[in-house]
Protein backbone atom coordinates (compact mmCIF):
# COMPACT_ATOMS: atom_id res chain seq x y z
CA UNK A 1 0.00 0.00 0.00
CA UNK A 2 2.05 2.95 -1.42
CA UNK A 3 1.55 6.52 -0.65
CA UNK A 4 2.66 10.05 -2.60
CA UNK A 5 5.55 10.85 0.19
CA UNK A 6 7.24 7.06 -0.68
CA UNK A 7 6.69 7.48 -4.19
CA UNK A 8 8.21 11.46 -4.03
CA UNK A 9 11.15 9.98 -1.77
CA UNK A 10 12.45 6.85 -4.14
CA UNK A 11 12.30 9.58 -6.71
CA UNK A 12 14.35 11.50 -4.93
CA UNK A 13 16.82 8.64 -3.98
CA UNK A 14 17.16 7.53 -7.68
CA UNK A 15 18.21 11.63 -8.62
CA UNK A 16 20.61 11.21 -6.12
CA UNK A 17 21.91 7.47 -7.28
CA UNK A 18 22.03 8.68 -10.86
CA UNK A 19 23.29 11.99 -10.63
CA UNK A 20 26.20 10.84 -7.78
CA UNK A 21 27.59 8.16 -10.11
CA UNK A 22 27.44 9.62 -13.36
CA UNK A 23 29.22 12.76 -11.63
CA UNK A 24 32.35 9.96 -11.63
CA UNK A 25 31.96 10.64 -15.34
CA UNK A 26 32.12 13.90 -15.11
CA UNK A 27 28.72 14.31 -16.34
CA UNK A 28 26.20 16.69 -14.53
CA UNK A 29 22.82 16.55 -14.80
CA UNK A 30 19.18 17.08 -13.60
CA UNK A 31 17.19 13.92 -14.05
CA UNK A 32 13.94 15.57 -12.98
CA UNK A 33 12.83 15.99 -16.69
CA UNK A 34 13.95 12.41 -17.52
CA UNK A 35 12.03 10.57 -14.66
CA UNK A 36 9.21 12.56 -15.60
CA UNK A 37 9.40 11.49 -19.33
CA UNK A 38 9.69 8.16 -18.65
CA UNK A 39 6.87 7.90 -16.94
CA UNK A 40 4.05 7.28 -19.79
CA UNK A 41 7.27 5.83 -21.39
CA UNK A 42 7.44 3.07 -19.42
CA UNK A 43 3.35 2.81 -19.05
CA UNK A 44 2.19 2.78 -22.53
CA UNK A 45 4.96 -0.39 -23.00
CA UNK A 46 3.43 -2.53 -19.81
CA UNK A 47 0.00 -2.14 -20.90
CA UNK A 48 0.53 -4.46 -23.66
CA UNK A 49 2.41 -6.26 -21.76
CA UNK A 50 5.96 -5.96 -22.58
CA UNK A 51 9.27 -5.21 -20.57
CA UNK A 52 11.85 -2.95 -19.95
CA UNK A 53 14.48 -3.96 -18.49
CA UNK A 54 15.99 -1.62 -15.86
CA UNK A 55 19.23 -0.45 -17.75
CA UNK A 56 16.98 0.32 -20.87
CA UNK A 57 14.88 2.61 -18.26
CA UNK A 58 18.15 4.18 -17.11
CA UNK A 59 19.09 4.79 -20.73
CA UNK A 60 15.78 6.52 -21.79
CA UNK A 61 16.09 8.60 -18.42
CA UNK A 62 19.66 10.03 -19.09
CA UNK A 63 19.28 10.44 -22.82
CA UNK A 64 16.13 12.76 -22.03
CA UNK A 65 18.04 14.36 -18.59
CA UNK A 66 21.08 15.20 -21.17
CA UNK A 67 18.68 16.18 -23.67
CA UNK A 68 20.15 13.01 -26.18
CA UNK A 69 23.88 14.71 -25.46
CA UNK A 70 25.78 10.67 -26.18
CA UNK A 71 26.69 9.32 -23.26
CA UNK A 72 27.90 6.29 -23.55
CA UNK A 73 26.98 3.56 -20.68
CA UNK A 74 29.43 0.22 -21.33
CA UNK A 75 31.54 0.24 -18.19
CA UNK A 76 30.70 -2.64 -16.26
CA UNK A 77 31.16 -1.27 -12.68
CA UNK A 78 29.32 1.88 -13.82
CA UNK A 79 26.34 -0.16 -15.01
CA UNK A 80 26.13 -1.95 -11.59
CA UNK A 81 26.10 0.95 -9.39
CA UNK A 82 23.40 2.71 -12.07
CA UNK A 83 21.54 -0.18 -11.74
CA UNK A 84 21.63 -0.67 -7.99
CA UNK A 85 20.75 3.48 -7.29
CA UNK A 86 17.72 2.97 -9.80
CA UNK A 87 15.96 0.11 -7.93
CA UNK A 88 17.54 0.27 -4.77
CA UNK A 89 15.02 2.87 -3.08
CA UNK A 90 12.55 0.31 -3.66
CA UNK A 91 13.63 -1.02 -0.16
CA UNK A 92 14.87 1.84 1.13
CA UNK A 93 11.88 3.91 1.39
CA UNK A 94 9.39 0.75 0.79
CA UNK A 95 5.61 0.91 0.17
CA UNK A 96 3.94 -0.61 3.77
CA UNK A 97 2.54 -4.10 3.69
CA UNK A 98 -1.82 -4.58 3.71
CA UNK A 99 -2.32 -5.03 7.19
CA UNK A 100 -4.64 -7.68 6.57
CA UNK A 101 -2.18 -9.63 3.95
CA UNK A 102 -0.71 -11.76 6.85
CA UNK A 103 -3.82 -12.82 8.84
CA UNK A 104 -5.43 -13.73 5.10
CA UNK A 105 -2.59 -15.32 3.79
CA UNK A 106 -2.29 -17.70 6.88
CA UNK A 107 -5.75 -18.67 6.73
CA UNK A 108 -5.77 -19.47 2.92
CA UNK A 109 -3.02 -21.86 3.97
CA UNK A 110 -4.52 -23.48 6.43
CA UNK A 111 -7.35 -23.93 4.36
CA UNK A 112 -4.67 -26.13 2.26
CA UNK A 113 -5.04 -23.79 -0.83
CA UNK A 114 -2.05 -23.01 -2.81
CA UNK A 115 -0.69 -19.09 -3.19
CA UNK A 116 0.74 -17.60 -6.14
CA UNK A 117 2.04 -13.87 -6.55
CA UNK A 118 1.92 -12.16 -10.00
CA UNK A 119 4.01 -8.85 -10.31
CA UNK A 120 4.84 -6.23 -13.07
CA UNK A 121 8.14 -5.23 -11.41
CA UNK A 122 8.14 -1.29 -12.79
CA UNK A 123 11.02 0.32 -12.04
CA UNK A 124 12.26 -2.58 -9.41
CA UNK A 125 13.85 -5.98 -10.09
CA UNK A 126 11.34 -9.08 -8.74
CA UNK A 127 14.79 -9.71 -6.52
CA UNK A 128 14.17 -6.74 -4.89
CA UNK A 129 10.73 -7.60 -4.17
CA UNK A 130 11.25 -10.72 -2.72
CA UNK A 131 13.43 -9.63 -0.54
CA UNK A 132 10.88 -6.98 0.68
CA UNK A 133 8.11 -9.63 1.10
CA UNK A 134 10.95 -11.50 3.18
CA UNK A 135 11.10 -8.72 5.55
CA UNK A 136 7.84 -8.65 5.85
CA UNK A 137 7.55 -12.25 6.75
CA UNK A 138 5.45 -12.92 3.65
CA UNK A 139 7.31 -14.64 1.54
CA UNK A 140 7.03 -17.90 2.72
CA UNK A 141 3.23 -18.26 2.22
CA UNK A 142 3.44 -18.42 -1.53
CA UNK A 143 3.70 -21.48 -3.48
CA UNK A 144 5.05 -19.52 -6.59
CA UNK A 145 6.08 -16.15 -7.00
CA UNK A 146 6.60 -14.75 -10.80
CA UNK A 147 8.00 -11.28 -11.52
CA UNK A 148 7.91 -9.86 -14.82
CA UNK A 149 11.13 -8.74 -15.64
CA UNK A 150 12.53 -12.24 -14.78
CA UNK A 151 10.07 -14.06 -17.49
CA UNK A 152 9.96 -11.39 -20.30
CA UNK A 153 6.47 -10.29 -20.27
CA UNK A 154 3.84 -8.87 -17.75
CA UNK A 155 0.40 -8.60 -16.96
CA UNK A 156 -2.08 -8.47 -19.23
CA UNK A 157 -0.08 -10.94 -21.12
CA UNK A 158 -1.98 -13.97 -20.78
CA UNK A 159 1.36 -15.88 -20.93
CA UNK A 160 2.23 -14.66 -16.95
CA UNK A 161 -1.12 -16.19 -16.19
CA UNK A 162 -0.47 -19.67 -17.66
CA UNK A 163 2.67 -19.70 -16.23
CA UNK A 164 1.77 -19.02 -13.32
CA UNK A 165 -1.01 -22.12 -13.15
CA UNK A 166 1.75 -24.63 -14.51
CA UNK A 167 4.29 -23.48 -11.49
CA UNK A 168 1.22 -23.96 -9.59
CA UNK A 169 0.73 -27.38 -11.05
CA UNK A 170 -3.59 -26.42 -10.93
CA UNK A 171 -5.58 -25.58 -14.58
CA UNK A 172 -6.44 -22.08 -15.08
CA UNK A 173 -10.28 -22.55 -14.26
CA UNK A 174 -9.07 -23.47 -10.83
CA UNK A 175 -7.56 -20.41 -10.23
CA UNK A 176 -9.35 -17.21 -8.16
CA UNK A 177 -6.84 -14.38 -9.45
CA UNK A 178 -7.13 -11.22 -7.57
CA UNK A 179 -5.65 -7.93 -8.47
CA UNK A 180 -6.62 -4.43 -8.31
CA UNK A 181 -6.62 -2.82 -11.61
CA UNK A 182 -8.94 -4.07 -14.72
CA UNK A 183 -6.86 -3.78 -17.68
CA UNK A 184 -3.70 -5.32 -16.90
CA UNK A 185 -4.85 -7.71 -14.51
CA UNK A 186 -8.69 -8.74 -14.52
CA UNK A 187 -8.78 -8.58 -18.37
CA UNK A 188 -5.22 -10.98 -18.77
CA UNK A 189 -6.57 -13.31 -16.06
CA UNK A 190 -9.96 -13.84 -17.59
CA UNK A 191 -8.39 -14.56 -20.83
CA UNK A 192 -6.04 -17.10 -19.27
CA UNK A 193 -9.66 -18.55 -18.25
CA UNK A 194 -9.38 -17.40 -14.38
CA UNK A 195 -12.21 -16.56 -12.10
CA UNK A 196 -11.37 -12.81 -11.32
CA UNK A 197 -11.76 -11.09 -8.11
CA UNK A 198 -11.34 -6.96 -8.07
CA UNK A 199 -9.81 -5.11 -4.73
CA UNK A 200 -11.00 -2.17 -5.62
CA UNK A 201 -9.88 0.94 -3.22
CA UNK A 202 -9.49 4.31 -3.78
CA UNK A 203 -6.00 5.65 -4.76
CA UNK A 204 -4.47 8.31 -2.68
CA UNK A 205 -5.35 11.85 -3.38
CA UNK A 206 -1.72 13.00 -3.99
CA UNK A 207 -0.99 10.39 -6.89
CA UNK A 208 -3.02 12.11 -8.64
CA UNK A 209 -0.92 15.72 -8.92
CA UNK A 210 1.61 14.36 -10.87
CA UNK A 211 1.89 11.60 -13.59
CA UNK A 212 2.36 8.74 -11.21
CA UNK A 213 2.51 5.14 -12.51
CA UNK A 214 -0.18 4.50 -10.42
CA UNK A 215 -2.68 6.51 -11.20
CA UNK A 216 -1.31 6.03 -15.10
CA UNK A 217 -1.93 2.54 -14.98
CA UNK A 218 -5.52 3.08 -13.95
CA UNK A 219 -6.40 5.67 -16.33
CA UNK A 220 -8.70 3.26 -18.94
CA UNK A 221 -10.65 1.23 -15.89
CA UNK A 222 -13.16 3.42 -15.84
CA UNK A 223 -14.13 2.71 -19.85
CA UNK A 224 -13.40 -0.79 -19.63
CA UNK A 225 -15.77 -3.45 -20.81
CA UNK A 226 -14.30 -5.82 -18.39
CA UNK A 227 -16.36 -7.08 -15.68
CA UNK A 228 -14.77 -9.08 -12.78
CA UNK A 229 -16.43 -12.34 -10.95
CA UNK A 230 -16.52 -10.56 -7.65
CA UNK A 231 -15.37 -7.13 -6.13
CA UNK A 232 -13.99 -6.34 -2.55
CA UNK A 233 -12.91 -3.40 -1.14
CA UNK A 234 -10.85 -5.51 2.08
CA UNK A 235 -8.38 -8.10 1.46
CA UNK A 236 -10.75 -10.25 4.35
CA UNK A 237 -13.18 -10.79 1.81
CA UNK A 238 -11.67 -12.96 -0.02
CA UNK A 239 -12.35 -15.45 2.20
CA UNK A 240 -16.46 -15.01 1.20
CA UNK A 241 -15.41 -16.13 -2.45
CA UNK A 242 -13.25 -19.39 -1.39
CA UNK A 243 -15.57 -22.52 -1.04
Amino acid sequence: MDTPELDRRRDELRYQGLKENLAKLGVEVSFANGLRESTPWLVNIWKKGEQVSTIEQIRYIVNHATKNRAILLTDPELLVRLEESYWSPSLRAPATLNADAPKILQQLCERDLKIGLICNTGRGPGRALRELMRREGVLDYFDATIFSDEVGYGKPDTRIFLTTAKMLRLQPRDILHVGDNIENEERGAQRAGMKTLLFDYEVPSGFREQPSLLVLTRASDSNTAVKPDGRIKSLGEILNFIY
